[in-house]
């Protein structure tokens, strides 16, 4: 038995449902730029927490770091700091603030930095050049890119990975130490290859949707050259 014949929206109704395809059409042209301010929400804190304890808002500061612990190691000789005479500091420059070089991984992450030396940001080196890398690449391929850049294939990003693959695997069984260089190096190739690796995809889905949009909300597309 055939099914009762759908009722054409109408009212109201109709003009939400108009709103919302026009929103969607909107962010297909414009989800890169969401992306990038999504991610910025993620990466202000990260600098917002040693601006604070360097403010003197400690309590504030030390709930950032908190909230950010589930994320990432947090060790201070793997990470960046701000407000004070370098950027990195060596093991025995830390242990010289303060650090305790018996302390566990989790006591050495309690080491936040102080006035002399600065504040750690709240992940690690690897990670902040990951995030800002996706930003950067984000910025990037939005210029130009993004209409004819291909998806990279699995091995291409396998390529991109194995940097990072090599200098935190090498690292994390203690046959070498890596440096501030290196991770920020493979920070970029692993958020150069996951940009190049997935947005394409995301392109080409958004193209498919903003073409059905088209035909839905009968909009004429421009000339080619136009």
């Amino acid at each position: 038995m055939a099914g009762k014949p759908r009722r054409p929206v109408t009212g109201r109704t109709r003009d939400i449902v108009i709103a919302a395809d026009k929103a969607i059409y909107w962010l297909t042209f414009h989800w890169v730029a969401l992306f990038n301010v999504a991610l910025l929400v993620v990466i202000v804190p990260m600098f917002l927490a040693p601006a604070l304890m360097h403010a003197g808002q400690e309590r504030a500061g030390r709930f950032l770091y908190a909230l950010y612990a589930p994320t990432c190691h947090q060790l201070p000789e793997r990470s960046f700091f701000l407000f004070g005479k370098k950027p990195a500091y060596s093991w025995d420059e830390l242990t010289a603030a303060g650090m305790d070089p018996a302390g566990s991984p989790f006591q050495r992450r309690q080491f936040l930095g102080t006035p002399e030396i600065g504040y750690k940001i709240v992940v690690c080196q690897r990670d902040v050049v990951i995030y800002l890398g996706l930003v950067l690449f984000g910025v990037i391929y939005s210029l130009g890119p993004r209409r004819w850049l291909k998806p990279l294939p699995l091995w291409g990003l396998v390529l991109f990975l194995l940097p990072l693959a090599f200098d935190g695997l090498t690292q994390a069984l203690g046959l070498r130490e890596s440096t501030p260089a290196l991770r920020t190096l493979t920070g970029l190739t692993t958020s150069a290859g996951t940009v190049w690796f997935v947005y394409p995809y995301i392109e080409a889905a958004m193209l498919d949707l903003r073409r059905e949009l088209e035909r839905k909300l009968k909009i004429e597309r421009p000339p080619a050259g136009a």
